[in-house]
């Protein structure tokens, strides 16, 4: 078999996560919240125990595989799910991943994992935000607490099969990078742009904007060099970074 050296990932973002006030996903369960919705509640994940050595502060789970699997095959819309605090979560529309492609550098199509994707809040917190990508058998995310912190939820790499939760600002590594641009890059490309009429394609709300990922051979091998993660982990990205399109105007 060819060893597949990148693989990419072009996505539709649908025009629903424009045109929308601020914090609108909070404005939004606000609103489900008044009108007495009902979340359906899953134990997807059991409480196994803590390891800080990497992380204080950190909380580790088995995931339940019956409840994982109901959860997959009933797809519920309005999901409440306890990871750490109780999450309450609205089912993303399908429609947002049915034009998913998946390339590998060999020219290959490669097939979508079966997967669900939410968005939502801490119960009871409307300055919080989160995002959880469900799998056959991994649950990942972000969840966001303003003034607490970043919240990562993911498999551990050790084999374990435990799931870890924490915060990332009380990592015992802090990551350096740091994103941002030069005063003289930003100054360049205002220069290039300053005679640039815009186009009217732009302007059209029912265009769809299209987000092309690239997978480095080192991501594939971190991802156990299958295709098949590697697309997982893709797909979940897509979803964090639509949610956060969701939630601006």
């Amino acid at each position: 078999m060819q060893i597949k050296k990148t693989i990419s990932i072009i996505t539709c973002i649908f025009t629903f996560i424009f045109g929308m006030s601020q914090n609108a996903i909070p404005n939004e369960f606000r609103k489900l919240i008044l009108n007495n919705q009902h979340f359906e509640s899953y134990s997807l994940l059991t409480l196994n125990k803590s390891d800080e050595t990497y992380v204080k502060e950190n909380q580790l789970f088995d995931i339940n595989q019956i409840e994982m699997t109901s959860i997959l095959n009933v797809k519920p819309e309005f999901l409440k799910l306890r990871v750490g605090d109780k999450l309450l979560l609205l089912r993303r529309n399908i429609k947002s991943f049915e034009n998913t492609t998946f390339k590998t550098s060999s020219g290959k199509i490669a097939t979508l994992k079966e997967s669900l994707h939410y968005y939502g809040i801490v119960e009871n917190n409307y300055n919080s935000l989160a995002s959880i990508n469900i799998f056959k058998n991994d649950v990942n995310g972000i969840i966001t607490i303003k003034d607490v912190g970043d919240f990562n939820l993911g498999k551990i790499k050790d084999n374990s099969n435990l799931t870890i939760l924490y915060n990332s600002s009380l990592l015992s590594n802090q990551n350096p990078f740091v994103c941002g641009n030069s005063d003289e890059a930003t100054a360049q490309y205002r220069q290039n742009i300053s005679n640039v009429e815009p186009s009217t394609d732009l302007l059209d709300p029912n265009k769809c904007l299209k987000l092309f990922y690239e997978a480095d051979y080192t991501l594939y091998q971190k991802k156990g060099s299958s295709t098949s993660n590697t697309n997982a982990y893709l797909t979940a990205l897509y979803n964090n970074v639509a949610v956060l399109f969701l939630n601006e105007s």
